[in-house]
């Protein structure tokens, strides 16, 4: 499951920034990526704007991930194959890391996540994605009008 989401996180980065920062203009600081904010683990996206409430924001976002399907469903098999195994590549193991303790997985964690990148599916990810759109692993959202 988690190795979908850092696919997921990877397949949709460029499209968000393209869509919330270039086409809808709507500020700075915008990502989307896999990221481990005190143990919890998950895809992050990343918005900040002078000129849009976070009610809005939130909005673009929704929006955004109910496009994201068609994204991922039209992703060219040969994007999907290098995104997977550089994915793969990427958690290779080097040991076990501080915020693998802090996240409290076991010391092979890494290496099962190596694997399984490189074996992902479309249809993976498609899941993947369909629990993110039914919130199943949760959302958490910080928001300030500062």
């Amino acid at each position: 499951c988690e190795a979908a989401w850092r696919l997921i996180a990877r397949a949709l980065e460029t499209d968000f920034y393209r869509r919330l920062r270039s086409e809808l203009n709507l500020g700075y600081a915008l990502f989307c990526g896999f990221r481990q904010v005190a143990g919890w683990r998950g895809i992050l996206f990343a918005v900040q704007s002078p000129h849009c409430a976070p009610d809005e924001l939130l909005g673009h976002l929704e929006a955004f991930l109910q496009g994201a399907a068609k994204t991922l469903h039209e992703l060219a098999d040969s994007t999907l194959q290098v995104l997977a195994e550089a994915l793969a590549s990427s958690l290779a193991p080097s040991g076990p890391t501080w915020a693998d303790q802090l996240a409290g997985v076991d010391d092979g964690h890494a290496q099962a996540l190596s694997e399984v990148a490189g074996r992902l599916s479309r249809a993976d990810l498609l899941a993947a994605h369909a629990e993110l759109l039914s919130e199943q692993g949760g959302w958490c959202l910080l928001a300030s009008d500062a």
